[in-house]
């Protein structure tokens, strides 16, 4: 009876120590803290991670987020604190890493226009003061001219802007600066007129109208005749029948004894054969006579206006 009284009582104890490994002790204490209650302070290891992800490395760090370093900055001479040191619209990183312009300087290429402003409105290359290489800045065509600064030449006459404002005189924003319709080019490199008169040869007619009748702009009297281009053409009531291409001699006579048609024909029929040629092609001159005055003898001789001698 005594031997099995020993038995359960082993079998209760062995069963007591089961439960004990299986069942997770509720009251012990959390992780770095002893039973005592006092706190088991962090390894070496464990501090050293902590101070590295809560300190990051000086040189790294970016004040202003544009993209530079506070340590960089300090060596560009740019504002670590200030994002867009020279204020010109464009951040400090992007005008180093992207469009190579100097982040300290408003104007880069010194042709009178912000950085930014280049490059967000007019669409000009911020280092080039010339961006489409016409002889004018960016910024002269911009605030003086009026012209393109993306193109050569804004009028498309065939002369560049530069050219047209400092060797030619022309407007570079006109095909046809003297409104003659002719554009400026063709006035210059073809016509050889002058783009800054609408007639050049002062003849009465303009260069344009010139090059329709076959005329010379350039010369006023295209025929030599001692009668300008502009008075053959549109003084018919006073010279009925002049050709601006072919000599012309206009003759008013005074008369006492109307001269004759066939002596009158005669006499033209001389002038047509002379060996003269005309701007035309043809040859010969016409002659033109006019009977105006009947003069009227009172004595056998004298003088009319101490110039014209009477033979009566």
């Amino acid at each position: 009876m005594q031997k099995t009284r020993i038995s359960l009582f082993l079998l209760t104890v062995a069963l007591a120590g089961c439960s004990g490994i299986l069942q997770e002790d509720s009251t012990a204490p959390p992780d770095g803290i002893e039973e005592s209650g006092t706190e088991v302070p962090p390894t070496q290891t464990e501090q050293t991670a902590t101070q590295a992800t809560a300190t990051p490395d000086p040189a790294d760090i970016d004040s202003d987020n544009d993209g530079l370093s506070n340590a960089r900055e300090q060596k560009l001479s740019t504002d670590p604190n200030n994002s867009d040191t020279d204020e010109d619209g464009l951040s400090d990183g992007a005008e180093l890493n992207t469009h190579e312009t100097d982040p300290t300087i408003a104007d880069t290429d010194g042709d009178g226009l912000s950085d930014g402003v280049e490059l967000n409105t007019h669409g000009t290359d911020p280092t080039i003061a010339d961006t489409d290489g016409d002889g004018l800045s960016d910024g002269a065509e911009l605030n003086t001219h009026g012209t393109d600064p993306t193109l050569v030449d804004t009028d498309g006459d065939g002369l560049s802007d530069g050219a047209e404002l400092n060797t030619h005189g022309t407007d570079p924003t006109l095909v046809d600066t003297d409104g003659d319709g002719l554009a400026d080019d063709a006035e210059l490199n073809k016509h050889g007129t002058n783009p800054r008169a609408n007639d050049t040869d002062s003849d009465g007619l303009n260069d344009d109208r010139e090059l329709d009748l076959r005329t010379d702009a350039s010369d006023s009297d295209t025929d030599d005749d001692g009668l300008p281009d502009g008075a053959e053409v549109d003084m018919t009531d006073r010279f009925p029948g002049a050709d601006p291409l072919q000599k012309d001699i206009f003759v008013e006579v005074d008369y006492k004894s109307r001269l004759s048609r066939s002596i009158i024909r005669d006499m033209t029929d001389e002038f047509e054969q002379a060996p003269i040629e005309n701007p035309d092609g043809s040859s010969g001159i016409d002659l033109h006579i006019d009977h105006d005055d009947n003069l009227r003898c009172e004595d056998a001789s004298g003088y009319i206006r101490d110039q014209i001698r009477l033979l009566c």
